[in-house]
């Protein structure tokens, strides 16, 4: 099986993702085109964005960032984390702080590191509730092959975000 097949197999049938039927045969050709050179870079940037439309909610999966298994036990920078810190306080969030996040934990990071695969993905699922009124943003961390797959839901679930529609700050906001 080519990497590209095997990144869209464990795209679409990571737990968090399965509800949403993502198309193998159109991930795999996402990916397949993907380029990753040497680095000590820790991630890249990469945008693949697939929209379903439920009966009561709209779902947008966005594959955001390609991690470099390699690479995951690079200390992060104190002043960036410091940074990620004051993000969280406050409540706002982007793909980078979840990046650092996933970073942080040392049983993520040797999951990464003991990956047969190069690469893992970091995305993240929105749910617009349009009977509740919600907004709910959960990052998305997809270690191929990985062993202990409640650890990463667990991870998930701690850094999911609801927000009600009253909250016009966030609901104007970016993604993360």
């Amino acid at each position: 099986m080519e990497p590209a097949d095997q990144y869209a197999q464990a795209i679409a049938q990571h737990p968090s993702l399965q509800f949403l039927g993502l198309d193998q045969l159109a991930l795999t050709d996402g990916l397949a085109g993907l380029h990753m050179l040497l680095s000590s870079r820790f991630y890249e940037t990469i945008y693949i964005t697939r929209e379903v439309e439920g009966d009561e909610a709209t779902y947008t999966f966005t594959l955001a960032r390609v991690l470099r298994n390699q690479n995951a036990e690079v200390p992060t920078n104190t002043l960036k984390s410091v940074g990620s810190a004051l993000l969280e306080c406050l409540g706002l969030y982007s793909n980078t702080d979840m990046t650092r996040r996933a970073r942080r934990s040392p049983q993520l990071v040797k999951m990464m590191q003991s990956c047969p695969l190069p690469y893992s993905f970091m995305g993240q699922l929105t749910e617009i509730d349009e009977i509740n009124g919600e907004l709910t943003r959960t990052p998305i961390l997809i270690i191929p092959e990985a062993e202990d797959i409640s650890a990463i839901l667990d991870w998930q679930d701690e850094n999911r975000v609801v927000k009600s529609e009253s909250d016009l700050f966030t609901s104007l906001r970016g993604d993360y």
